[in-house]
């Protein structure tokens, strides 16, 4: 079941489970059970949603990085604000580019360059911060 077992756990689990087969019917039973959970809680069927998405292996990688904690994700309009943030930040920071070109290599002529701008601006600030944290934390040379 597990590709690259990552605990004692997954390796048991590697070794217990020996035919194509069962590992489908026991992955389809783990889906069932997160189904059967969301019974309870239709949130809790996003969860089984994330799990066809990932797969046993990294939907486990996921548990073990949360481990019961809450999180919130960005909505769409958030996360596609994001990729449009890195994009511009891309053409201006690195490839050197001025609004205009960047409007037109976009194909958004109304492309909210202040916005942008200024977020860029908050994103290099964050930048240098966490360069300069990653430069306290390096033993040695502090010049």
């Amino acid at each position: 079941m597990y590709q690259n077992p990552k605990s004692v756990f997954q390796q048991k689990v590697q070794e217990t489970i020996k035919t194509d087969q069962s590992k489908k019917i026991i992955e389809d039973i783990i889906r069932l059970h997160l189904f059967k959970n969301a019974e309870k809680n239709e949130t809790l069927l996003s969860l089984v949603e994330v799990y066809d998405l990932l797969g046993l292996d990294r939907f486990t990688d996921l548990l073990q990085l949360l481990d019961g904690k809450t999180i919130t994700f960005p909505t769409k309009e958030d996360f596609k604000d994001t990729i449009q943030l890195a994009i511009c930040y891309y053409y201006k920071n690195v490839e050197g580019k001025d609004w205009p070109e960047i409007k037109e290599l976009i194909g958004d002529s109304e492309l909210p360059t202040i916005k942008y701008g200024i977020r860029m601006q908050q994103f290099q600030s964050f930048l240098r911060y966490m360069a300069e944290r990653m430069k306290m934390r390096q033993p040695g040379d502090r010049s």
